[in-house]
């Protein structure tokens, strides 16, 4: 019983497309992801202790935050969760959401000039204007359409949004020169946490990933804190 969460994540990541079931209510679901995120964290400990004399061996260092510490740690609590939940598995299972994200990178690539506010309300009123062009009927159908190519697709899409994911976390590390065989090493309690994040996603919804996400923010935030 103490690992079966874990179990249950195994499962998904073997085989993301399989059906899984619903919650029997909000308490169940709040004390499968608190246990989930207990032995998720537990792995990732584990992990770090055992990189710990590799990457100081190969003179790895952890960038920190800096002298506005605090306005980095209310970002990586308060926005970063949102921001990449939606960028990195938003669109696992709903392709609405991968619409958005294609109509923003390429208003992002046509006009670099503008904010990414102002690029983000830009990419809305594109979808907005798209979805009002082309008749309800239809667009429901394409997102329908859309949404079960997703679904067949989920056994690639998971692990290769988690790794990018995971990838983007490279630069919280000073490397030496020459060392991209560190990366795997330095980014892999980030993938453990992408897996169990994408879990939560297709299983309970993005605002439960989003929750998940800033909960391990939270806490790394803290443990960094104290570090110093």
């Amino acid at each position: 019983m103490m690992l079966m969460p874990l179990r249950e994540l195994s499962r998904f990541v073997r085989a993301p497309g399989l059906p899984m079931p619903a919650f029997e209510s909000r308490g169940r679901a709040f004390g499968f992801y608190a246990h989930l995120l207990c032995l998720t964290l537990v792995l990732q400990l584990g992990v770090i202790v055992l990189a710990a004399g590799i990457k100081d061996g190969a003179g790895v260092e952890f960038r920190g935050f800096g002298a506005h510490g605090w306005v980095l740690a209310i970002t990586l609590i308060g926005v970063v969760p949102v921001l990449e939940e939606l960028i990195f598995r938003s669109w696992l299972t709903r392709s609405g959401f991968l619409l958005a994200i294609a109509v923003l990178c390429a208003v992002r690539l046509l006009m670099p000039f503008l904010s990414l506010l102002v690029a983000i309300q830009v990419a809305a009123y594109v979808v907005v204007g798209l979805a009002l062009i082309v008749r309800k009927e239809r667009f429901r159908r394409f997102v329908a359409a859309a949404d079960e190519v997703l679904a067949r697709w989920l056994p690639a899409t998971v692990p290769l949004s988690t790794g990018v994911f995971a990838l983007i976390h490279v630069p919280n590390w000073d490397l030496p020169p020459g060392a991209l065989w560190l990366v795997p090493l330095v980014v892999l309690p980030q993938f453990i946490s992408g897996l169990m994040l994408a879990y939560a996603r297709v299983r309970s919804g993005l605002k439960v990933s989003i929750v998940l996400h800033a909960a391990i923010n939270t806490l790394a935030v803290l443990a960094i804190g104290a570090g110093h």
